[in-house]
């Protein structure tokens, strides 16, 4: 039996559970039951999902469970009369071989809390959906989500740059901590030069939120991200493989339409850009922040030489030059995949691009002003927003590259 203890939680919050368990030990392993329990002076609620093809749950009737090979899912809510603690226990039988690891690195446990804010819940799960890298995901719900609502949900993929790793974690539950919402206790536990890029509040159920995602959920987006099967990929086939099985996992899963939008910050820009080449039209519109458009122009620009060479295989040991890339790596490039004399061909989103003239991590020469050049040739819709206007110098990444009012807008007109 696995116990975990996870979350406090205080009088009056709505409660709304997922659970995803995975035993990664083999078919022969079978979850016999999990209890999913609150629990304070007395044990005030608990569900039981056993291993069955259905069960219902108490107080509400909600919880639903089906396990195959080693999976059990769930779902349940109630409202929580005292502060408790959450918890769940697993309990499994199988071959004697097969041990749960102690770290619990073979099991995946996602819970929604959401505290009440001016009456509103905000729903966040974090889990390991799958794909070949088993990837950490987070998926934010609106308040309103409904299963069952006759009309879909539009939902936002939003894809992480450089240096971003999910590891289950609330605070990694975002692609960028950049406008993160913290207590203001824990921004004053930060490096002192990091501390502008996060957003102090007591308010703890938007902490590891930031302004961009509550404002989605406000209008009614799901808003979700995954770890796109590691960091420093360049929109390799790997990165964009995971993103395009992520982008299948949220429509199979959730109550959402055929076709989502994305945000891509950085490198998640490229990963963004490459993962449209191969989801088409089920993309309907991306915004790009700061972003990392081209690897050959970048990589031409002296910048991420190594991690280039390296996501695509490239012997480190040498400098290639413009010719050698462009042979080698023009399938991955946007600048270059699909492009017929400096005109893109085929289908491609709309674009909002947020980018600064003072940026020296993806200079906007080598990446953000030649994609809008292509786009104009093109006649493919897109915004270009110059964050450092004002003349005041805005490097990779500051926070005026988020506009959360702008996104919506954005994202409800294309």
């Amino acid at each position: 039996v696995i116990l975990v203890e996870l979350q406090r939680i205080h009088s009056g919050s709505a409660l709304l559970f997922g659970l995803v368990g995975q035993m990664l030990l083999g078919e022969s392993l079978h979850i016999v039951e999990a209890d999913i329990f609150a629990f304070s002076n007395k044990r005030l609620n608990r569900f039981k999902l056993r291993n069955a093809s259905s069960c219902v749950g108490s107080q509400g009737g909600a919880a639903v469970a089906g396990v195959r090979k080693g999976w059990l899912t769930g779902k349940g809510s109630y409202v929580v009369e005292n502060d408790c603690y959450l918890g769940i226990t697993l309990a499994a039988s199988g071959r004697s071989t097969a041990v749960v690891p102690s770290d619990f690195s073979g099991v995946s446990i996602t819970l929604t809390l959401g505290g009440k804010k001016d009456g509103e819940l905000k729903k966040l799960n974090v889990y390991r959906y799958g794909g070949e890298g088993n990837d950490w995901c987070f998926v934010y719900l609106p308040e309103d989500y409904d299963p069952d609502r006759a009309e879909p949900y539009p939902f936002v993929i939003a894809n992480h740059g450089n240096g971003w790793v999910m590891n289950g974690s609330y605070q990694k539950a975002n692609w960028t901590n950049i406008s993160q919402y913290m207590s203001p206790a824990e921004i004053a536990a930060q490096p002192e030069n990091l501390r502008s890029r996060f957003i102090a509040t007591d308010d703890e159920s938007l902490w590891y939120s930031n302004p961009t995602i509550e404002a989605l959920l406000d209008a009614g987006y799901i808003v979700a991200g995954a770890e796109n099967y590691g960091d420093g990929l360049y929109g390799n086939d790997n990165c964009t493989d995971a993103c395009v099985a992520f982008f299948e996992h949220m429509v199979a899963t959730y109550n959402v339409e055929d076709s989502c939008y994305m945000i891509g910050a950085s490198n998640g820009a490229m990963t963004t850009l490459n993962a449209v080449a191969k989801l088409g039209d089920r993309v309907k519109s991306i915004i790009l922040q700061y972003p990392l458009a081209s690897i050959i122009s970048q990589y031409a620009a002296g910048n991420h030489q190594d991690g280039i060479e390296s996501a695509y295989g490239l012997d480190t040991s040498k400098t290639y030059t413009v010719s050698e890339l462009e042979a080698l790596l023009s399938e991955y490039d946007p600048l270059y995949k699909n492009v017929e004399d400096g005109v893109k061909t085929g289908y491609f989103p709309s674009v909002k691009i947020y980018y600064s003239l003072t940026d020296t991590t993806t200079p906007a020469d080598a990446n953000a002003l030649p994609l809008i050049a292509m786009l104009d040739r093109s006649g493919i819709v897109y915004e270009g927003v110059q964050v450092d206007s004002d003349g005041e110098k805005k490097q990779h990444g500051h926070i005026d590259h988020f506009d959360p009012a702008g996104f919506v807008e954005w994202f409800d007109n294309h």
